[in-house]
């Protein structure tokens, strides 16, 4: 029989989608709801599995784990980011995303963080809980400069709320034309001007090569000196040092973090936060993938 895995449903939104049902007519599933510890808790779990569900990216398949695997034929995720695409490929493990059924959620997050920057709310917060009273309100949103570093499909959903604040959108990209800048609501200009003259910078860019320590302490003494980084990706674009660094230098108003390079998260910093988004459309689209393997091969 089919043996399907879920990796990392940790807050239940797999189960939660109500499809699981149809799966379990055509195969045995499994579902963990905690992260794999290490690589050999990992290799346990996935031992004989025809079929890997990994949720929002919180499991690691590169070569090694996947070589280890040769009954793995089909890898179903709601994001790609950490598996090694080329190796799966070399090894007939078919990948099927869901790729943005998360795009608003994600957006709206951003704004969400972005507002609490401005306005100082998380500090706000805290201090009434110690029965103190914050007495800056923050900036106003009306007028300031919104930079998106990577207008792909959630920069871009980001740029198309921007008006609503009043704020003016401007972007920059690797492969960006003014045409597709404009066709978001954002003006496209160089890679230094970005960093100039944005108020508040948003980061969207793919990991890879290109994009790895690209947001560095050189390209942040570019920023104003009372500026917001926002950054929502999947770490590796800075380091913590170059983080510390580069705020110390320029003395950015305040910094948030989408995702973090480690999951699950770590305590290190008592600031670090974590943003958890529902991908109920996701798993569920994760789910007809399996289903459309299944009956494809014969086995559904």
């Amino acid at each position: 029989m089919i043996k399907i895995i879920v990796c990392d449903d940790v807050d239940g939104a797999f189960q939660k989608t109500g499809e699981l049902s149809r799966l379990e007519t055509s195969a045995h599933v499994a579902i963990y709801t905690q992260v794999a510890s290490n690589r050999d808790e990992l290799l346990e779990r996935l031992r004989g599995a025809t079929v890997a569900v990994a949720i929002r990216d919180r499991t690691v398949l590169d070569r090694q784990i996947l070589a280890s695997l040769p009954q793995l034929r089909l890898i179903a995720s709601t994001g790609p980011h950490r598996i090694d695409i080329r190796a799966a490929t070399e090894l007939g493990i078919v990948v099927a995303g869901a790729p943005g059924t998360s795009t608003a959620s994600v957006a709206e997050h951003v704004f969400g963080m972005i507002l609490a920057l401005a306005r100082r709310i998380p500090r706000s917060d805290y201090a009434l809980r110690e029965r103190r009273w914050e007495s800056s309100a923050g900036i106003e949103l009306e007028g300031k400069t919104l930079g998106i570093l990577g207008l792909g499909r959630t920069g871009s959903a980001v740029a198309r709320r921007a008006p609503a604040f009043g704020l003016q959108v401007i972007a920059w990209g690797p492969t960006l034309t003014p045409e597709r800048a404009a066709a978001s609501g954002a003006r496209l200009v160089s890679e230094e001007e970005l960093f100039h003259a944005s108020d508040i910078l948003s980061v969207h860019l793919r990991r890879s090569d290109l994009s790895k320590g690209f947001v560095n302490a050189e390209r942040l003494v570019w920023m104003k000196r009372i500026a917001f980084s926002h950054r929502y990706f999947l770490g590796g674009h800075r380091g913590p040092s170059r983080r510390r660094s580069g705020a110390s230098r320029r003395q950015a108003c305040g910094r948030r973090f989408g995702f973090v390079r480690h999951r699950p998260c770590r305590d290190e910093r008592p600031d670090t936060q974590r943003a958890e988004h529902r991908s109920h459309a996701a798993c569920c689209l994760a789910n007809h993938r399996i289903l459309q393997a299944l009956r494809a091969s014969g086995d559904g």
